[in-house]
């Protein structure tokens, strides 16, 4: 949706991440926030980096698709802890997990977030359970 300048400022401005592994959505934000959807209050636990880099590639003329991606490192722990586990399953192909990537100002309802980026989540890496796992995300 976007904000104008007005409601830019002073505004607390947070990260938030929604990974969807296999049908189930892991909320992740850069420190613990509980944010109101349609279906009610959800708890988006720590875990994103503030520090996150947005890398924006653009194709040469004639050259290609121009993509936007962000490589992510997560610590899937407490509700999302079974997370990892979705990650490491050989029973299911990874090639339908999603993320989205938004800013959203401290107190805002979701659907008041700023989008990004949205796609799949490619690259995936982990060690074992307790360890981060790291992906890419691209924007589609």
């Amino acid at each position: 949706m976007g904000y104008t300048w007005n409601e830019l400022a002073g505004a607390d401005l947070r990260l938030i991440l929604v990974v969807t592994l296999r049908g189930v959505r892991y909320r992740f934000a850069d420190r613990a926030m509980t944010i109101t959807e349609e279906a009610g209050d959800r708890l988006y636990l720590p875990g994103l980096p503030a520090d996150l880099e947005l890398l924006d590639s653009v194709a040469l003329p004639g050259g290609g698709i121009s993509d936007r991606s962000i490589e992510v490192d997560l610590l899937f722990t407490g509700e999302n802890a079974d997370g990892w586990a979705a990650i490491t399953s050989s029973d299911q192909d990874i090639g339908d997990a999603t993320g989205e990537l938004s800013l959203i100002r401290d107190g805002d309802a979701y659907d008041r977030r700023h989008v990004l980026l949205s796609g799949p989540v490619d690259a995936v890496r982990y060690g074992g359970a307790y360890e981060p796992g790291s992906f890419a995300l691209t924007d589609s």
